[in-house]
C-alpha cells in the first residue's frame, strides 16, 4: 500500500510576494494622512547622515530656526555684557587714579561713574530676564551673515551655495565699478537684482507707495521681475547696492562675519559704538549697524539722546 505523501509547504517566494502585494495594494489614504506624507532624499552634506523630510518634520525645522535666533540673541547679550564689564573696569581705574594724589572732586566723579556702570549691568540683567534685548538687525541687513544673503522663510532669495572667497570678491569688483541702474540693465536676473526686488517688496509698504504716487504700479513692476524708473527706486537701489557690496566684501575674507545693532536706551560704549552726535550717554537709535570680522569690531554708528 502506498503511503500518503504530505503536501509540500508553500515556498518562501510565494509568501514574500503575498506580503508585497498586500503592502502595495493598501487602503487609500484618508483626509488626515496628508499631514504625514513626505519624501526621502539622500542629502549628505558636511559629513552628516542622510535625512528624510516629512511634512511633520516642519516643526523640527522651526525649532532649529528658533534655536539659531536664540543663539544670535545670546551672542548679542554676551557682547553687551563684555562692553559693560569693560566700562566698569575703566571707571574703577579712574577711581584708583584719583586716589593718588588724592583729588576729592575726581574721586566723587569716578565713584559715581562706577555706580552708574553697575546700575547699567543690573539693568542689562533685568532686560535679559525679560527677553527685551533688541538683537535683530534692520530688515535690509537680515541674512547678512549668510553667504547667499538669504532671508529665512523667503523662497524668493537665491538658494545658498558654497562659493570660494575669490568669487565674492569678483562680485564686489564688478558691482563697485558701475551704478545700480547700469548693473541691473546688464544683469536683470542676477543675485543682486533678486535681493533688490525682495527688499523693496518687504520694506516699502503698499500703503506708503500708494500715498506717494496714488497707485501700486511700481510694486507690480517689481513683483513681475522688473525694475521701475524714477528717483525713489533709483535711490533705494543705490542703498541696496552699497549694502550688497559690503556683504560681498565681508565674505571675501576668511574670518566669520556678524552684524549687530544697538537697541534704544542702551548705554553708550566706545568699544562697539560711534556716536554721530554729541548727545548724552544713551542711544536713541542705530544709524548704521556694527560688524564683527573674527576678532575685529567695526563700530555701530548711533544717534544719542540729547543731554
Amino acid at each position: 500500500m502506498e503511503s500518503a505523501r504530505p503536501t509540500p509547504a508553500a515556498p518562501n517566494r510565494s509568501k514574500l510576494s503575498q506580503t508585497l502585494k498586500r503592502a502595495i495594494l493598501s487602503k487609500k489614504p484618508t483626509k488626515n494622512s496628508s499631514a504625514s506624507t513626505g519624501f526621502c532624499l539622500p542629502i549628505i552634506a558636511d559629513g552628516k547622515k542622510a535625512r528624510c523630510f516629512f511634512e511633520s518634520h516642519r516643526k523640527h525645522l522651526e525649532r532649529e530656526t528658533a534655536e539659531a535666533v536664540e543663539e544670535s540673541r545670546a551672542r548679542a547679550f554676551v557682547a553687551r555684557l563684555f562692553a559693560a564689564v569693560s566700562s566698569i573696569k575703566a571707571a574703577y581705574a579712574e577711581l584708583q587714579t584719583a586716589q593718588l594724589p588724592y583729588d576729592a572732586a575726581a574721586v566723587k566723579t569716578a565713584d559715581q561713574a562706577v555706580v552708574d556702570e553697575l546700575k547699567l549691568l543690573s539693568e542689562l540683567k533685568r532686560r535679559f530676564l525679560k527677553d527685551q534685548i533688541g538683537s535683530s538687525p534692520p530688515h535690509i541687513f537680515t541674512g547678512f551673515d549668510s553667504p547667499s544673503f538669504s532671508n529665512e522663510g523667503d523662497n524668493r532669495f537665491p538658494a545658498g551655495e558654497t562659493r570660494p572667497r575669490r568669487a565674492f570678491f569678483e562680485d564686489f569688483r564688478r558691482l563697485r565699478s558701475v551704478g545700480a541702474a547700469e548693473y541691473l540693465d546688464r544683469n536683470p536676473d542676477s543675485a543682486f537684482g533678486e535681493y533688490l526686488r525682495c527688499k523693496y517688496l518687504k520694506l516699502v509698504h503698499p500703503k506708503m507707495e500708494f500715498s506717494f504716487w496714488g497707485n501700486l504700479s511700481r510694486r507690480k513692476t517689481v513683483g513681475s521681475g522688473g525694475f521701475p524708473a524714477g528717483e525713489f527706486f533709483a535711490a533705494f537701489a543705490e542703498v541696496c547696492r552699497r549694502v550688497w557690496l559690503l556683504h560681498r566684501l565681508a565674505f571675501s575674507f576668511e574670518e566669520e562675519v556678524r552684524v549687530f545693532r544697538v537697541g534704544k536706551g542702551s548705554r553708550f560704549s566706545d568699544v562697539y559704538m560711534d556716536g554721530v552726535t554729541d548727545g548724552g550717554g544713551r542711544v536713541a537709535f542705530t544709524v548704521v549697524p556694527g560688524f564683527e570680522f573674527g576678532r575685529t569690531v567695526v563700530q555701530s554708528q548711533v544717534y544719542l539722546f540729547p543731554r
